[in-house]
Parts: structure tokens; C-alpha cells; sequence
């Protein structure tokens, strides 16, 4: 993007700029093209946002600066220093920066904060004065996501007031060693992206915290800061392009989006990996695999989704919801007891893999790099399926499945039968924890006792299949070893534990 020194817009059909200069002894600006039509910035590419001190009528000694970003559309990468500040014969002392925690909205898009501090004093206590204007403090580095929701659209970047200490400047006279004020905000001016060429107008004085709109009057009722910087808020601007309806699902790049091509391609790329990409795309190629815009590339839910759109019953309607699943793994076999659309599994070496479920297609391959047994599991018409799904032996290196209709997949693991663990602390001083599993949906009963047999605590109840705990507070017993036995339908299992006190 550039850094856009003289702003000129157009309002009701004449050429008007910003009194630079007119009001501020100070001017900071966070960069924003104002051109029209704009660029703007494509998905999977960084936007280097510069934040310019315009202005200034003595020496910046300090600043600390807080912005807000949409963190929908864009991601903060890292914050990069400005060369007047960082380098030369007078570098800055102190440079810093920080995510803050954020509550607020923007237009309905939730941002993130950033809190940004510099301080220019050396070990001698002489500032080191930026002599040339404009200056680059720092440029934020943005990664812009993958979001179709925002194609044509803009990432506001905006100074934000969460508390009278935000967004200030220490300044002195034009003379090294005099003494520093806190410079305050004066104006905010605020980008209006509304239809035809932006431009920037000002904002109207806040009556409260937190606020874009700069600082309130009460802020100053106590405090020895001047109002006299001006800031001038941007953002990073959206490319409008056929990116967002095609690159994505289109993985052989012909512009044709979910067709046979495109499927086979993600298919083996869940198989081979980049190898499956035609050239000269593989470097990047991998981007357009997040077929149902979950930001996870080339999974199982991916898969099943392109399966639909391929089919033409389902639409590219990005983030689906995500669903839970339920399975086994008993002995060798895997089991579903979720409907689900794809599975995908890595396992440890060469394994053979045998087929359990009838109405689906089953494909394997093995990486000697890796020394991987790439596994995919799946219904070309897109059907759902459940129940015992396949057999394999070695170890299970990771699991994704799919709901039905390509959403992300939540799994639970269920134990193959009733399993009873060993409290948690062993030894234990007053409380511990008792870790349960059912395989199916039933009643179980936890029972203690003492050394004599006598029972001195239970717990019972029904519960759904899977891993559950209770906790035990020992308070009203004395010390000594206790058994504690879990009773389920056809299962008894017991486990021996230490109390001290």
C-alpha cells in the first residue's frame, strides 16, 4: 500500500483536504489509500501499515499508542520499527509492543487491540529528536485471511482510547533536555468508506471510555496533558478480484471452480501431499484447499465438502458449523457412532487397511519419507455413514473426520468397554479425583470402602457413553489405605488408594 501524504477526497462533488496543520502542533497517521478505485490487498498477503508522525513542532521523546484491528479480516503478524527510530547515529532506547484484551466492536466486527510503547532516552538522558518529517514510527504487519465476506471491503485500523493514558505523545520544546509534556489527542479524523472515493472526516468528541473518537474532556480534569495531536485513523483495503469466488476449490487454476479435476487433486493431496498440485503452483496451492473456509487446508471436512459442491446439492457457503462425533478404537477396529461424511488418519509405518463399512470407498498410501500409512475413508456420492468403518493395525498418528455435509468434526473418544482409572493424586491429602469410562449410555456405581469392607462414601448415576470423574473429599476419615470398586451393566472393576493427612 502507499502512504498517501497529501489526503484529497471528494465530498458533494468538490475537492476538499484535512486542515493539516491548521489546529495540531502534532500529527500522527496511520496509513490508508485513499485513490480511487483502490487496490487494495488479496487474501494470503501481508499489508505493511506505516504509522507516520506527519507533524511535529518539538522533540518526541516517547509515545505509547494503542490500535484496534479486525481480526476477521486481517491477522497482526508482528510490529516492524520505523528506520528513523530503530537504526543510525541516535537509535531509540526502548521499543515494545502487546496484544491487548478487547470487548469491542467495530461496525459489528469484533477487533483486537495492540499497545504499541517508545522511548527515545539513552543512558546519558539525551533524547534522540527525529529531524526529518514525515517519519515512519512503525509499520504494522497484517496478514490478510482468506474471508469472502470482505472482498471489496476494508479492514479499519484505528486509534482506540481504553483509558485516559492511551495514545500519548512526551514531547518537548524544540530544545534537547527541556522539560517533557504529554501531548493529547485534539482531533480524530476517521476514514468513511461509504459509496464512491473515501475520504476522511472528524470525529465528534466522545462523552466516554472506551471510544475511537478520541479522549474526554473528563480525562483532563486532573491531569497536566495538552490537547495537541491530531490523529488520523486508516486501514488496509480489500481487493475486489475473482480470487475469492474461484481460487478457492479451484486447485488446478483454470478458473473453473469443484470440478472432477479439482476434487481428484484434493483427494491426493490428502494422499501425497503438494506433489498432487500442478505446476508452477505447488508453493501456494495449498491455500485453496480450505474448501469450506475453516481455515484448516486439506481436511477431511474439506474433502467432504468438495464432494457436495462437485455434486451441485451443496453451495459455497464458508464456515460451516462444526459437529460432535463419538467413536471407538477397539482393538483395531475404528468405529463411528455419529453420522460423518469423510475420515482421515495417519498411522505409524506401512499398515494394511481393511475395509469395514460397505458403503463407502476406502484408499491408502505410504510415505517412506515420512514412514507414514496415509489412510481416506469416504462416499463419492456424498453419502453419511456410521458404524464399524475399517481395520487397521500399527499406531494412530491422528484422526479427522467430517460431518455429512463438510462441516469440522469435534471427536470424542469413547473407551471400547468400561475402564476405571487410578485416582488422581495417589497419595492424596483430604480430595481426589475418580476418572471414569462408559462405552455405552447406563448406570454405574462408585463405591468406597475401608480396609474392613465397610463402605464409607458411593456415587451413582446415569451417564452418557464416554469419560467421566467425581470427586471424593475424605475430610470426615482418617488416614489408611481405601479400595473403590465402579459397577456398571456386566462390569466390576476395583483400585486401591493411599489417604494422608
Amino acid at each position: 500500500m502507499r502512504r498517501i501524504l497529501v489526503l484529497t477526497w471528494l465530498i458533494a462533488g468538490l475537492a476538499v483536504a484535512p486542515a493539516f496543520g491548521e489546529e495540531d502542533d502534532f500529527e500522527v497517521l496511520i496509513e490508508i489509500d485513499l485513490n480511487f478505485p483502490v487496490i487494495g490487498t488479496y487474501p494470503y498477503e501481508h499489508a505493511l501499515v506505516d504509522v507516520t508522525l506527519e507533524k511535529g513542532s518539538g522533540v518526541l521523546y516517547g509515545f505509547d499508542l494503542t490500535f484496534s484491528y479486525a481480526y476477521e479480516i486481517t491477522e497482526l503478524q508482528t510490529v516492524l520499527w520505523g528506520d528513523n527510530i530503530r537504526g543510525g547515529a541516535c537509535p531509540w532506547e526502548y521499543l515494545s509492543y502487546r496484544l491487548e484484551p478487547s470487548s469491542v466492536a467495530h461496525y459489528n466486527i469484533p477487533v483486537g487491540l495492540i499497545r504499541v510503547v517508545g522511548n527515545a532516552d539513552t543512558d546519558g538522558g539525551v533524547g534522540c529528536p527525529i529531524s526529518e518529517l514525515p517519519a515512519v514510527l512503525l509499520s504494522l504487519d497484517f496478514l490478510v485471511l482468506n474471508n469472502p465476506s470482505y472482498e471489496c471491503g476494508w479492514a479499519p485500523v484505528r486509534f482506540h482510547w481504553n483509558d485516559c493514558d492511551d495514545n500519548v505523545l512526551s514531547v518537548s520544546s524544540g530544545d534537547l533536555g527541556a522539560t517533557t509534556i504529554n501531548a493529547v489527542e485534539s482531533r480524530v479524523w476517521r476514514v468513511n468508506h461509504g459509496y464512491g472515493p473515501p475520504y476522511l472526516e472528524k470525529t465528534e468528541e466522545p462523552d466516554s471510555l472506551p471510544t475511537w473518537d478520541g479522549l474526554p474532556e473528563s480525562c483532563l480534569e486532573s491531569s497536566d496533558a495538552e490537547r495537541s495531536v491530531g490523529f488520523y485513523n486508516g486501514g488496509v483495503d480489500i481487493a475486489c478480484d475473482w480470487w475469492w469466488e474461484v481460487r478457492r476449490g479451484d486447485l488446478d487454476f483454470d478458473r473453473n471452480p469443484y470440478t472432477t479435476d479439482d476434487l481428484l487433486i484434493l483427494f491426493n493431496y490428502m494422499l501425497i501431499g503438494s506433489a498432487a498440485f500442478p505446476e508452477p503452483y505447488r508453493e501456494w496451492a495449498e491455500f485453496e484447499t480450505d474448501i469450506n473456509g475453516d481455515g484448516v487446508y486439506g481436511s477431511a471436512a474439506d474433502l467432504a465438502y468438495m464432494v457436495h459442491l462437485h455434486q451441485g446439492d451443496a453451495l459455497p457457503i464458508y464456515r460451516l458449523s462444526t459437529v460432535d462425533v463419538s467413536y471407538t478404537l477397539s482393538g483395531d477396529v475404528l468405529s463411528v457412532y455419529d453420522e460423518v461424511g469423510a475420515v482421515y488418519l495417519e498411522v505409524r509405518a506401512r499398515q494394511s487397511v481393511t475395509r469395514l463399512a460397505s458403503e463407502v470407498d476406502l484408499w491408502s498410501t505410504y510415505d517412506e519419507d515420512s514412514n507414514v500409512t496415509r489412510i481416506v475413508v469416504l462416499s463419492w456420492q456424498g453419502e453419511a455413514f456410521s458404524g464399524p468403518i475399517l481395520e487397521v493395525s500399527g499406531e494412530i498418528l491422528s484422526i479427522e473426520m467430517a460431518s455429512p455435509v463438510g462441516g469440522m468434526a469435534r471427536l470424542h473418544p469413547l473407551p471400547a468397554q468400561p475402564t476405571l482409572s487410578q485416582n488422581y493424586p495417589n497419595p492424596f491429602n483430604s480430595s481426589t479425583t475418580i476418572r471414569f469410562g462408559l462405552d455405552q449410555p447406563g448406570h454405574y456405581d462408585i463405591t468406597i470402602y475401608n480396609v474392613h469392607g465397610q463402605s464409607v462414601h458411593s456415587f451413582d448415576g446415569n451417564v452418557d457413553a464416554g469419560y467421566h470423574e467425581v470427586n471424593w473429599n475424605a475430610n470426615d476419615v482418617a488416614s489408611g489405605v481405601y479400595f473403590y470398586r465402579l459397577t456398571t451393566s456386566g462390569s466390576t472393576q476395583v483400585k486401591k488408594m493411599l489417604l494422608l493427612k
